[in-house]
């Protein structure tokens, strides 16, 4: 309570200092809500520009993506065609002078119906570029055209839409016969120029070359002409496809050609020399932020928390999809860590080594058992030459091999299991089974091979060599006198028969036959395995000895009403080999193929030359061989049950012996076959003379 003796104006202070405090604390919180505010609302909003950025990049990469995607068909197309055989080879007759007029006409022909393919023009010319068939219409005046740093000639064509056109030399054993020239419609690389539109008014795709110290672009949503430009704005800001052609990818907020402010994301198209840019002008792209905030300014004191929960509002769904998206990530890379280790307790587990390399031939996998196989540790052999693994004769094969299938991406060796000799670390020499296989990883070629140790087994099969090499001595001359004795017979010598007689007879003459064929059988694979059968290798016209060998079957052939066809694409051709045991390999393959032709069937032999390497192949119309089956059809003795049911015979050693054969006179021998399709057997034998 006052004293009676307190002055007015003490007690007036003293009533209105209450109200100051609270003034101060009123006006210091609110301070205090505008700069939290202040901050949340940049924070946010550099967050929002985050995201932004992400997606325009995101955008942009797809759309990256799908112009290389549409570019690289387009390419490939073209040199598929530029690859074809038969069309080469019309073409070099042409260049030959052979018969042009009928050719030409050919060529007229089959022109327009490369147009299927997608492309809207097609020219074909000969080496010396005179044009000989055409079809479609190539665009005349192209009103920009860029090159692209593909192989050969390649444009990218603009008039008032996207075109790729390639030129593409065709060649045949190291030489140029011909080119092939095409052109082809790109409509989703014009729907992605197109598309950016629908990022805003101003939303927009630039497409851009570099032009000297300038850039050429194509026409855009924004500016229908193509256009030649300075690598800087007005002001003196790089554009951002200036960064994309300098090969860099990222988001900017810069001025662009119009000098205008912009988000742009840029990368290049791959190594094409071109670049891409996706942007936005700042102002399009930041009109709704600053139209609410012009509103939120005069009700920020009242409304400052509801316009944060109005932001957050905003926010949230693009928060809980990254929240997401970062939760699926994590359970994905946990996901592939169980993988890994899986993965990796298998390859630590399995009893067959496993070896995977490089491209060229570098060890970057060495599991446990490839360690215990070999004596080698894992970081003894990891970064070198897997020939390493081979015996000295081996190794120099072993790159020519590599090097000729990267080259020519042809190999019989990949996906077959095949037998050859490996050395450990004290240089012990060994034999081994191996498969290899091609895979990719991240974009890169690799091989993978899975090795298992025949030691024994070769031991267990020298044994049996052995003992049937003893077995077929011993029963080759008592099978003759037998054979001799029952031919008189059955030829009356010992007096005339009784029609039952001369039955039972027959039957024991043809099976005594079929009897001396499986001697001669295991005799031959006796001497082929201790290396005691002789090879006379000398050059041979390939045709004649493949006619002596059909003239030779075709009374078989007839027994069960079965024709062939053969047909040569290199009539001249010569191969350095044994006639006897090629003769040999070729009565097998075609007594198969009779066998297991349908009545009425043909059996199609055709030779063709590539690469240096001679092949004939002998196809039938059977029923092809059980996938099951498949990879033991080299073996001795091999029959399968419901593959072998209806064959009149064999010994099941005719194919093993063709392969040993094969490979002892420096060839190839391999099939294709699926089950209901029939069966191609090759056999391929370098030129001769071999080319330099």
């Amino acid at each position: 309570m006052p004293s009676p003796d307190t002055p007015p104006q003490t007690m007036q202070s003293s009533k209105n200092h209450p109200h100051r405090i609270s003034l101060v604390a009123g006006v210091l919180l609110i301070i205090v809500a505008l700069l939290v505010g202040t901050t949340v609302f940049f924070v946010m909003l550099r967050y929002a520009e985050s995201l932004l950025s992400n997606g325009l990049q995101s955008s942009l990469q797809s759309r990256v993506q799908l112009t290389l995607t549409e570019l690289g068909a387009g390419f490939d197309r073209t040199r598929l065609i530029a690859t074809r055989p038969l069309l080469m080879d019309q073409i070099q007759q042409v260049n030959t002078g052979a018969d042009q007029g009928a050719v030409t006409a050919e060529l007229e022909r089959i022109a327009p119906s490369f147009l299927l393919a997608g492309f809207t023009a097609i020219a074909l010319f000969d080496k010396n570029g005179r044009e000989l068939a055409h079809a479609g219409t190539f665009t005349q005046q192209a009103e920009l055209a860029i090159p692209l740093n593909f192989p050969g000639r390649v444009q990218l064509l603009w008039n008032k839409h996207f075109l790729l056109r390639v030129e593409v030399d065709m060649k045949q054993q190291g030489g140029v016969v011909g080119k092939v020239m095409t052109e082809t419609l790109l409509p989703a690389t014009m729907g992605a120029l197109n598309d950016a539109k629908h990022l805003g008014k101003t939303g927009e795709l630039g497409l851009c070359a570099p032009f000297g110290l300038k850039l050429q672009c194509f026409p855009t949503t924004l500016h229908s002409q193509v256009m030649t430009l300075s690598n800087r704005s007005a002001k003196g800001d790089l554009l951002p496809i200036a960064h994309a052609l300098s090969g860099e990818t990222g988001f900017a907020t810069a001025s662009d050609y119009r000098d205008q402010k912009v988000a742009a994301a840029y990368a290049p198209v791959g190594n094409l020399g071109l670049g891409m840019v996706l942007k936005i002008d700042s102002a399009e792209l930041y009109a709704p932020v600053w139209r609410e905030l012009r509103y939120l300014i005069p009700l920020l004191f009242g409304l400052l928390v509801i316009a944060l929960l109005m932001l957050r509002w905003q926010l949230i769904p693009l928060v809980r999809r990254l929240v997401r998206s970062e939760a699926e990530a994590r359970k994905m890379n946990a996901s592939l860590r169980d993988s890994e280790r899986n993965l990796r307790g298998l390859l630590n587990n399995v009893d067959e080594g496993i070896v995977s390399t490089s491209k060229v031939g570098i060890i970057e996998l060495f599991n446990p058992a490839a360690e215990r196989l070999f004596d080698y540790r894992g970081d003894e052999v990891i970064g070198k030459n897997v020939s390493m693994l081979m015996p000295t004769p081996f190794r120099g094969e072993h790159d020519g091999h590599l090097a000729r299938y990267l080259h020519t991406d042809h190999s019989h060796m990949l996906g077959v299991s095949r037998e050859q000799t490996a050395q450990r670390k004290d240089g012990t020499i060994f034999p081994i089974e191996i498969r290899v296989s091609e895979f990719y990883l991240e974009g890169r070629r690799k091989f993978i091979s899975i090795i298992r140790d025949i030691t024994e087994r070769k031991k267990i099969e020298q044994m049996k060599s052995e003992f049937v090499s003893v077995v077929s001595h011993e029963l080759r001359t008592p099978l003759t006198s037998i054979r001799g004795a029952l031919g008189l017979v059955n030829g009356g010598l010992a007096g005339e028969l009784s029609d039952k007689a001369k039955g039972l007879v027959r039957i024991a003459y043809l099976n005594s036959e079929r009897l001396s064929t499986l001697v001669k059988d295991l005799l031959d694979i006796e001497k082929i395995t201790s290396d005691k059968m002789e090879y006379d290798l000398k050059p041979h016209p390939l045709k004649a000895l493949i006619e002596q060998a059909i003239d030779a079957i075709r009374p078989y052939g007839e027994q069960y009403s079965v024709g062939f066809n053969f047909m040569t694409m290199a009539p001249q051709a010569m191969v350095r080999i044994d006639a006897d045991r090629f003769a040999q390999v070729l009565s097998n393959l075609l007594s198969n193929a009779i066998e297991f032709s349908p009545p009425v069937g043909v059996v199609n032999i055709k030779v063709s030359s590539a690469d240096g390497w001679i092949t004939t192949s002998v196809s039938d119309q059977g029923p092809g061989i059980p996938a099951e089956f498949q990879s033991r059809i080299f073996q001795r003795f091999s029959h399968e049950d419901s593959f072998d049911n209806q064959r009149k015979g064999g010994t099941g050693l005719g194919l093993s012996i063709s392969k040993a054969l094969v490979e002892k006179m420096g060839g190839r021998i391999w099939f294709d076959a699926s089950q209901g399709t029939g069966a191609t057997f090759y056999v391929a034998f370098q030129v001769w003379p071999a080319p330099v």
